[in-house]
């Protein structure tokens, strides 16, 4: 198992190949390799120590390499699930019609850890800035490829049908809407003129950020809406979501901030939190990362539930139940760092995620294969043959891509990998 794991970590540490940090990788990666299987002299132990110090990520992935305690425990751990567990436990928790999970093989359980606790992005990009800010031209990008990473873009539109379209040069404006409003925004006698509601859309393939009039900031990711008006009231500050978003608000005890999402109201304390609510999915996902929030149904009856940062509210549409559980904040809303983190996620729900961004379509072959469950971080920049060959290492898979299709098969595994 010690071969397979050292292997695979390896592998994926070679998988991000930005230029700049090649020669320091390939090192890191060698002395990784070797401290696992056979142990460093004091010199290697030096050296590896002057790369990986710095830099929090890496440190952080040393840290946890090195305590055999928790390796042999999350292997350990991710052998002994079975599918039976798998499905009981999706029922228990969603409450909606029973999953068949399929039991993935030990060596890409070990793919898999090795994914979650690999190098972030940002390391290797040189920035930690949880704002969206994707290389200049993507990883690996060709004339000829068709399928690439999505772009910072969106439209805003107004109820008389004007749209227009908002690029990278606009994420950094406060109070985004059309020049023709902003004479509007008080009448002749210097009152407040009635607010217009806006709607910015972003499409497939999309991201964008905005700064609303309050200086509250909203990051969204593809596919979503965020309906708001032009200037908010004096009394409170409401927006209504759809698809996936991520609040920055500014506090402000005078004026309560509100988001209604599907069937649900969130009030909001100032602060910063997640909200993914899909339409393939029935379940809306409320995370909050720091400060406090309270979720009531859409017509704030029937009392409050407060989340503390650290915890997910899932609300269930089918059955309108709502139950919370302990989670990472910051892998939720990894998206805005440059990364996808799966958690325990089937390849379907992966695939919905990345052909959102990527913008393809795709099918099965086999629907036993919808139902691999993955551990990972996969590159959001990253030209889309990187991110699926690191599925493909690590889930017995296999990609076709044609055009903008793509299918999923089966691949068989390496009886190399086969051993523990």
């Amino acid at each position: 198992m010690s071969y397979t794991f050292c292997l695979l970590f390896r592998l994926r540490l070679k998988t991000f190949k930005l230029t700049r940090m090649e020669t320091e990788m390939e090192r890191i990666a060698d002395l990784v390799y070797k401290k696992i299987t056979e142990g460093l002299n004091s010199e290697e132990e030096a050296e590896l120590t002057s790369l990986t110090s710095g830099h929090p990520d890496l440190e952080e992935m040393m840290t946890r390499l090195e305590d055999s305690r928790y390796v042999a425990r999350q292997l350990k751990l991710r052998e002994a699930i079975r599918w039976e567990n798998q499905a009981k436990d999706a029922k228990r928790r969603l409450g909606i019609r029973q999953k068949r999970w399929k039991r993935w093989h030990t060596a890409a359980i070990a793919a898999s850890f090795i994914i979650i606790v690999s190098v972030a992005v940002r390391f290797f990009n040189g920035s930690s800035s949880p704002d969206m800010q994707p290389p200049a031209e993507p990883i690996g990008k060709t004339d000829t490829q068709v399928i690439r990473p999505g772009i910072t873009e969106a439209f805003i539109s107004t109820q008389s049908g004007e749209k227009t379209t908002l690029t990278t040069a606009d994420t950094s404006k406060i109070n985004l809407n059309f020049p023709a409003l902003d004479k509007e925004i008080h009448d002749k006698n210097g009152k407040p003129a009635k607010s217009k509601p806006l709607v910015l859309d972003v499409p497939r393939g999309r991201e964008f950020k905005i700064i609303l009039e309050d200086s509250t900031e909203v990051w969204l990711n593809s596919e979503s809406q965020l309906h708001y008006p032009e200037h908010f009231s004096a009394h409170e500050r409401r927006v209504k979501i759809k698809g996936e978003v991520y609040f920055s608000v500014k506090s402000d005890k005078s004026r309560p901030f509100y988001v209604e999402v599907r069937q649900q109201q969130i009030r909001v304390y100032g602060t910063r939190f997640n909200v993914r609510s899909y339409d393939d999915d029935p379940i809306t996902y409320t995370t909050l990362e720091t400060g406090s929030i309270a979720i009531s149904d859409a017509t704030n009856h029937g009392g409050q539930l407060f989340l503390s940062p650290g915890n997910q509210a899932m609300y269930n549409s089918i059955d309108g139940q709502t139950e919370m559980r302990p989670v990472d904040p910051k892998a939720i809303a990894s998206w805005r760092h440059g990364r996808f983190v799966f958690e325990e996620q089937p390849l379907k729900a992966i695939m919905r995620d990345l052909a959102r961004w990527y913008d393809f379509k795709y099918e099965f072959d086999d629907p036993s294969i919808e139902d691999i469950v993955f551990m990972g971080s996969v590159p959001r920049y990253a030209d889309f043959t990187t991110a699926i060959s690191i599925l493909e290492k690590s889930g017995g898979i296999k990609f076709e891509i044609k055009g903008k299709n793509v299918r999923i098969h089966k691949k068989k595994q390496d009886s190399r990998l086969r051993r523990t």
